[in-house]
């Protein structure tokens, strides 16, 4: 917290830290996050279906109440205590860095550049559609049309 006093004014700024497990499957390639200038950025933390970028990667997530807790360890090469006449040296340690009460599924998503995108505006139907004024006129209609195509 940092406070602020002038001429009996305080004003307080409050940093809060937000820890969501992101579960991507087996859709993420571990790879991916050793890279050394991956660009990641988040849209809509709070919305109902925040977006992810990882570096070309795009992931849409959904949220989801996980059971019970997500503990996150980080590996760690303290020594572990212990008595190395009966304990056998870890090849590595894990030693607790925080934990999530919310769970994010990650699902893949392609975006596509707008210009590609085809405008439902200027897509042409398949077929004409013919306007009848009387229902009639739209029956002898469909069975001339039916007889063209020798149904």
């Amino acid at each position: 917290h940092i406070f602020w006093d002038e001429k009996e004014a305080e004003t307080e700024y409050i940093e809060e830290e937000l820890v969501v497990y992101a579960d991507f499957g087996e859709l993420l390639d571990e790879e991916l996050l050793d890279e050394k200038d991956l660009n990641v950025q988040l849209i809509g933390i709070e919305s109902e279906t925040p977006i992810l970028q990882l570096g070309g990667h795009v992931f849409r997530g959904t949220w989801d109440e996980p059971m019970g807790t997500a503990v996150i360890f980080e590996v760690t090469d303290e020594p572990m205590p212990g008595d190395p006449l009966f304990d056998s040296t870890p090849d590595f340690t894990l030693k607790y860095d925080c934990k999530a009460n919310k769970k994010l599924n990650m699902g893949r998503i392609f975006i596509e550049k707008k210009s590609d995108v085809t405008d439902a505006k200027t897509m042409k139907p398949e077929r004409n559609i013919p306007t009848c004024k009387t229902l009639e006129e739209a029956f002898e209609k469909l069975v001339n049309d039916a007889n063209e195509m020798n149904i």
